[in-house]
This record gives structure tokens, C-alpha cells and sequence, in this order.
């Protein structure tokens, strides 16, 4: 008996159809993270403490220590009786400490400002708005988390 002979095309029709199957069943795997496991809303301060329009500063419930010995805040700014908004008092340009200043959100670092209603940059070398944190308000409380 002979041995059977593979021609070229043989050898490539072979090739195509193990490349389909590996990247069907590669594609089958799914590459999305796994999720992590919400975290519990903590309460953050009472919602009549924060006046509408009076960005307030509070201590981030899992906020790191930053250089200078201060913690990590987060902005606090009151749109109307119901509605809350959050951001990180992080300067998206040098991660310097941004705070509540006349009718904006201030970096002294480099005499940035941002809009308190949506965190957008107004003036200043920040690449983007400040970061948002998700809180709500429940039972009287600001709280993390959404709703």
C-alpha cells in the first residue's frame, strides 16, 4: 500500500476550518471582567446639611490618605430638594486638592475651576471633568451608592 498523499489545498482547507472552530470557541469565553460585589450605600452626612447651591466637603467613606495628611473628599453640591450630586475633590490635572470656592470648584494648584453642577471644566489646564461618585438621598441622609 501506498501512503495516501495530501495536496497544498488539502493542507489549507484543513488550516481554515481548525482557525473557525478555535475562534468560535474563543469567542464563546467572553472576555467581560467579572462583576465585583456592590457595596452597601453608607450614609455620608443629613441632607438638610447641605445647602442648595453650597457645596459642602465630606470625608470619602473610602477615601486614601494623601500627601499633607488629609483625606480624600468628596464634593457635595444640592441642585434642588431631591436631587444631589457628588464629586472627588481630586484635580483631574495633578491630582491636587480641589475645593468649594464663591460660585465654583477651585484647584489652587493651578487656578483651575469647575462647574459645581456638572463637574465640567471652566477654566484651566484639567484634561476633564471631575470624577462622579454616585449618591443619593434616603431617609433624610445623602448616601453612596444609586438609588
Amino acid at each position: 500500500m501506498s501512503p495516501e498523499r495530501h495536496t497544498r489545498r488539502d493542507a489549507l482547507t484543513f488550516g481554515v476550518a481548525v482557525g473557525a472552530v478555535g475562534a468560535v470557541s474563543i469567542a464563546g469565553c467572553g472576555s467581560e471582567e467579572p462583576q465585583q460585589p456592590k457595596e452597601p450605600p453608607k450614609r455620608l452626612v443629613k441632607a438638610d446639611e447641605v445647602e442648595i447651591g453650597k457645596p459642602k466637603l465630606v470625608k470619602h467613606p473610602n477615601g486614601r490618605m494623601l500627601p499633607g495628611q488629609e483625606f480624600e473628599q468628596i464634593i457635595l453640591v444640592r441642585t434642588d430638594e431631591k436631587t444631589v450630586k457628588a464629586y472627588s475633590n481630586l484635580c483631574t490635572h495633578a491630582e491636587c486638592l480641589v475645593k468649594p470656592k464663591g460660585k465654583t470648584l477651585h484647584c489652587p494648584c493651578h487656578e483651575a475651576d469647575f462647574d459645581p453642577a456638572t463637574g465640567e471644566v471652566i477654566q484651566g489646564p484639567p484634561p476633564k471633568p471631575l470624577a462622579t461618585i454616585d449618591v443619593h438621598i434616603a431617609d433624610g441622609w445623602i448616601m453612596t451608592g444609586s438609588a
